[in-house]
């Protein structure tokens, strides 16, 4: 939790004033340090981790519908209708205990979704966007032996930095509602970042 913290507050002597809502993979002790440095900030679980979590305990020949059904819980438009859909969950399941007690462990995770528009909760759902860009990386270093410096290695990484690029130029579809929406729920939190 320390380590966690000190990152936080790098990134706060960095210059960053601000996060409003941050997505992450359930490291332990994430919520509380970035809470710590951050009081305002709202967190969740990464949902694809979760579902990642969950397959690794489903049967293979169920796995498919199982994550199908979770699908219902976590893309439910409200609380009510996750529990509802949380209820019918437990009930086709009931014989798989574990996959059912997991699946209810779950759902403290997904409770801060349904707080918010269903635009918004399509961006946030997963922290594989940051994965994508280290497992790129990954990609164009792995298996290359050694490098002749350091200053190859850095070639090599601003190099895909720059193709990668090319993919964060698509815009985020509704970008104009999201906007809407988020300066509805962070108000001036949010606005002061419009000029930049």
């Amino acid at each position: 939790m320390i380590i966690l913290e000190s990152v936080f507050e790098d990134l706060k002597e960095r210059g960053v004033n601000d996060i409003l809502y941050m997505s992450s993979d359930g490291i332990a002790g994430f919520k509380g340090s970035l809470e710590m440095v951050f009081p305002k900030a709202q967190s969740q679980r990464c949902v694809v981790h979760l579902v990642r979590n969950l397959y690794s305990i489903c049967p293979k020949k169920e796995a498919k519908q199982i994550i199908a059904d979770f699908k219902n819980i976590y893309t439910s438009i409200t609380q009510e209708e996750a529990n509802l859909m949380l209820e019918a969950f437990r009930e086709k399941y009931k014989e798989q205990k574990r996959i059912v007690k997991k699946v209810e462990g779950f759902i403290q995770y997904l409770e801060p979704l349904f707080e918010l528009p269903q635009e918004i909760r399509k961006c946030i759902y997963t922290s594989n966007a940051m994965e994508s860009v280290n497992s790129a990386l990954r990609k164009v270093t792995r298996g290359k032996g050694s490098f002749p410096s350091e200053s190859s290695v850095f070639k090599i990484l601003y190099l895909r930095i720059r193709e990668l690029i090319e993919k964060w130029k698509r815009p985020i579809a509704n970008w104009k509602k999201i906007q809407q929406q988020l300066m509805g729920i962070f108000r001036k939190r949010y606005a002061k970042y419009l000029d930049l």
